[in-house]
């Protein structure tokens, strides 16, 4: 289980970013904050999703969570495919992130996580079994979400509450 808020949407940027402030990851992370960028991809139809995770480990012994990026990627190849049927210096915060390329627009796919975030179990149903909403409109500031996703080898369940946070 986790609970996130959700600290930035810039939608001209296709660009959502959301802060875990409770829950499994915390048990090892002090901190854990996934940003999502979606941009056209130039010279073609398409766009490219980054994934940036920036964390702090609260000891050394604990592992970078690499097994997330395998997991962003099938997140988002799910989501292509579903958008796609549609249509016919050293810190002591360190940091994962991925692309992934994929044929949707960087509207469309942005737009599943801002604007409609329970159409995601839909297109990735072996990653993200459901999305509720707790509290608030979809896609609007302060709105808290229930994200329930399979994660490793083993079966994990965790949910997300979001708050909206959009800086000017």
């Amino acid at each position: 289980m986790a609970k996130e808020r959700i600290e930035a949407v810039e939608p001209e940027k296709n660009l959502i970013t959301f802060r875990v402030i409770e829950g499994d990851l915390m048990k090892e992370y002090k901190s854990f904050l996934i940003t999502i960028q979606v941009t056209p991809k130039h010279g073609g139809p398409g766009s490219i999703v980054h994934w940036h995770l920036e964390y702090e480990k609260i000891s050394d012994e604990v592992a970078h969570p690499e097994t997330l990026l395998q997991f962003c990627v099938e997140v988002s190849q799910e989501i292509d495919e579903h958008l796609l049927s549609e249509e016919e210096e050293v810190k002591t915060t360190e940091t994962l992130e991925t692309e992934v390329e994929i044929k949707a627009s960087a509207e469309k796919f942005h737009h599943m996580f801002a604007g409609k975030p329970h159409h995601v179990s839909k297109a990735t149903p072996g990653n993200i079994q459901s999305c509720d909403l707790h509290e608030g409109d979809w896609g609007t500031v302060g709105s808290i979400v229930f994200w329930n996703y399979v994660h490793g080898k083993s079966i994990f369940y965790y949910t997300f509450f979001m708050y909206i946070y959009i800086y000017n």
